[in-house]
């Protein structure tokens, strides 16, 4: 992405330094009082991440005949990762177990589908993202996880680390029709 368009997109944004702990964390908040982006980073122990999302898919990602929203989680481990313990949830609602998705490969993405289907084991959640804002947490088995809080996403445009789980005040930007199931950045 040029450094024109990358600043159209990331006019009017807060972007969060990252670090390492539980989720807790504060909301970042621009003059106006209004939430736009917080990261609060997956713990060096938890090498799952959320990578990317698109909260308004109008046909950056097609499947079968349908463009649901999406979630991408990625391993940075160079070791598989059981996901026996995992939870992802969006807002306040209910914590989705990723159990029955088995295990992710190493240094590998997992392209969840936020279609509102009730069938984690074939990559749906049951669950939509809201373009007007919300927040996703990923939680391991220990009880620590990220949470990514997000204001308005325009459609076809995703919430993207640069590159795949990296951490920094300059990681998360929006990207245009996103790379769902593909590495971020170089």
């Amino acid at each position: 992405m040029g450094d024109l368009a990358r600043t159209f997109l990331l006019a009017g944004l807060v972007l969060a330094g990252c670090g390492a702990g539980t989720i807790e964390g504060g909301t970042i908040e621009d003059d106006d009082d209004d939430a736009l982006l917080e990261d609060t980073a997956a713990p060096v122990d938890d090498a799952l991440c959320i990578n990317e999302f698109m909260p308004d898919n109008g046909g950056a990602l097609i499947e079968g005949d349908e463009t649901p929203d999406w979630v991408e989680l990625y391993n940075a481990e160079f070791q598989t990762i059981p996901l026996a313990g995992w939870t992802l949830q969006a807002d306040d609602g209910d914590p989705v177990a990723l159990d029955p998705l088995g295990e992710l490969e190493a240094t590998e993405p997992l392209l969840l589908l936020a279609d509102g289907r009730d069938a984690v084991g074939d990559r749906h959640l049951p669950f939509t993202l809201d373009a007007e804002g919300g927040s996703l947490t990923l939680t391991g088995p220990s009880g620590t996880g990220e949470r990514i809080r997000y204001g308005v996403v325009q459609p076809n445009h995703s919430v993207a680390r640069e590159t795949d789980c990296c951490e920094g005040a300059d990681c998360l930007v929006f990207d245009s029709r996103g790379t769902p199931g593909e590495k971020n950045g170089d």
